[in-house]
């Protein structure tokens, strides 16, 4: 019998200091919480590290601890936190909650697509979550928002392309005028600097270069048939 009552003492003393270990987690999630509604993340985070540290496997407390850090815009903490609580979990409630976060998470850095996906995925684990499709909503919106300036950006590019082109264009084809213009001037000055004799004498040397080439490639055809031509033989 008093082996049985140290047995009975012994349990005792382990479920008190369970049940003491339990409630330490807790109080320090439910401190953390009381920091958090005050909006000082930071000292809740260090609760909800307190309460990890007292339970590592508690999934409130690490689910805290990454909202924390999102409210801080940790957000590559915030990604870990989340990454190691969807491993393993079979919860679709706790992962549902997590997609969700993790597409705000997204959101909040412009990974739009990420995001859709996210909230895709929590809906899948909880189809009826109101927040997550109107997230979800938001983030589509958000993507067609950033498709439309995107488009109407690259439109804009291409009509300033366009009108700088033509605008070469025309400054080409004003340059061609002048360059034109002048040559003609130029032209106009140099026949009437000319004087009337000299000009009539230029046109017949001219007229006699003409006539000298003409007899040269006459000369050069008769030649040619002159050689084509086959002499007969005796036969």
């Amino acid at each position: 019998m008093k082996n049985f009552g140290k047995i009975l003492m012994i349990f005792v003393l382990i479920v008190n200091y369970s049940c003491n270990f339990s409630k330490s987690e807790k109080s320090l999630i439910r401190k953390g919480n009381k920091q958090y509604d005050k909006k000082s993340y930071e000292e809740a985070e260090i609760q909800y590290r307190k309460a990890i540290e007292k339970k590592p496997n508690t999934f409130a407390g690490a689910f805290n601890l990454s909202d924390a850090a999102y409210k801080q815009q940790k957000f590559k903490d915030t990604h870990q936190l989340i990454n190691q609580l969807k491993e393993n979990n079979k919860d679709k409630k706790q992962l549902g909650m997590l997609y969700h976060n993790q597409g705000n998470t997204y959101l909040s850095t412009q990974k739009i697509d990420q995001a859709i996906e996210a909230y895709k995925n929590s809906l899948r684990k909880n189809p009826t979550d109101k927040e997550t499709k109107y997230n979800l909503e938001y983030a589509r919106h958000l993507k067609k928002k950033m498709q439309n300036q995107q488009q109407n950006k690259n439109q804009n590019k291409d009509k300033n392309k366009s009108d700088k082109d033509k605008q070469n264009q025309d400054q080409n084809k004003n340059q061609q005028q002048k360059a034109d213009a002048e040559e003609k001037k130029q032209e106009q000055q140099q026949s009437q600097s000319i004087p009337k004799e000299n000009a009539e004498r230029i046109l017949e040397a001219l007229l006699q270069d003409e006539k000298k080439v003409k007899e040269k490639m006459e000369k050069e055809k008769l030649k040619k048939q002159k050689v084509n031509v086959r002499n007969p033989k005796d036969w």
